[in-house]
């Protein structure tokens, strides 16, 4: 009897160790998808009548650059909100590290509305994506995407912002 409890025992970890890796195939494809349609992209915007986008440049003590691209400010009711940034359009074979991303990976949810705020139920007044540059990157290509109220309607957005180092503002240790 210990042996039939132990083997069904087994079988339930292996198939809830299978579900978790379906999900992170899916959030792995997701991300290359979402990649793709940046590179493929022939039109990027540096503005929208729908949210506002800021960059925030920081230099830090070890010589290094973080960007912030905050996106706050709604106009419209944005719901699963998703986002990335690609460095460069470097080709998604050559990137040695993951871009930043928001809502692709994991199970939670973003949503913006106008003068709505409670992180409790995933609606936030903003949100932002942040990485790291060693002071190379020229061009931060971002894929912004979300539905309306409904959710079934999907909206998607690409911008462009370039890094000028110039006006990095110094930032402390990390």
């Amino acid at each position: 009897m210990k042996r039939i409890t132990a083997f069904f025992l087994a079988v339930l970890i292996l198939a809830g160790c299978g579900k978790k890796d379906n999900g992170e195939a899916a959030s792995l494809t997701a991300y290359e998808g979402y990649y793709q349609s940046v590179l493929e992209t022939t039109h990027f915007s540096d503005e929208s009548r729908y949210f506002d986008l800021e960059l925030d440049l920081v230099h830090s003590a070890q010589g290094k650059y973080l960007y912030y691209v905050v996106i706050d400010d709604p106009q419209i009711a944005m719901y699963n909100i998703k986002a990335l940034i690609v460095e460069d359009l470097v080709p998604f074979a050559e990137t040695s590290k993951m871009m930043p991303t928001l809502g692709i990976f994991g199970t939670d949810v973003y949503h913006m509305i106008p003068y709505q705020n409670n992180k409790n139920a995933s609606y936030y007044k903003g949100i932002v994506l942040s990485g790291e540059s060693d002071g190379t990157v020229q061009q931060l290509y971002l894929v912004i995407e979300w539905t309306d109220r409904t959710r079934t309607v999907y909206n998607r957005q690409y911008f462009t912002i370039g890094l000028d180092y110039s006006k990095a503002s110094s930032g402390g240790g990390e």
